[in-house]
């Protein structure tokens, strides 16, 4: 007699005949050391190796999951899960618009760059390009183009209209 890979030689050809009527994994595997003289782990590789080569289906002899499907899809009403995040928290955490209102309010008599209020804000570039953009803004900033001031900078609205009253005076 002589010897594959995987132990006996019929001991591919047993499982492949007997699969179909096994329904408990450990049974199977032990009948299977027995019968063959083979480890668990032997025995375990050669069905694996079976189902991957085609040889006997995909789902036969799956062991036993210590999570079942059914426990996680099942409803949990008045519960919550521990993991969870709610719901104000993480639209809070893409709420720009409400962060640039507050930005301004603490603002007070001052002026920032465009940049720098991002940064401080914390809001990616992306989004920024899109969100300092709105109509609602458009009061809130102001493009100075002086020698020590240049570039947009953003403020509360009557500080940005004192300011332009100031630049406009000027020739």
């Amino acid at each position: 007699m002589s010897y594959d890979a995987s132990g006996h030689n019929g001991s591919k050809v047993w499982i492949q005949k007997n699969v179909s009527k096994v329904k408990d994994w450990d049974k199977f595997i032990n009948e299977v050391m027995k019968k063959f003289v083979m480890s668990r782990r032997r025995a375990r590789d050669t069905i694996t190796r079976l189902r991957r080569e085609g040889k006997i289906p995909r789902d036969a002899l799956m062991s036993p999951s210590k999570f079942n499907v059914s426990t996680i899809t099942t409803k949990h009403v008045g519960k919550s899960f521990r993991m969870s995040v709610d719901l104000a928290v993480v639209a809070g955490e893409y709420d720009e618009e409400a962060k640039i209102l507050t930005g301004l309010d603490n603002l007070g008599t001052r002026l920032i760059k465009d940049n720098d209020f991002r940064v401080e804000l914390g809001i990616p570039i992306d989004r920024w390009k899109v969100v300092c953009n709105m109509q609602k803004f458009a009061n809130n900033k102001r493009e100075l183009k002086g020698k020590r001031f240049r570039g947009v900078f953003w403020g509360r609205t009557e500080i940005i209209k004192e300011l332009s009253k100031k630049i406009d005076i000027l020739p």
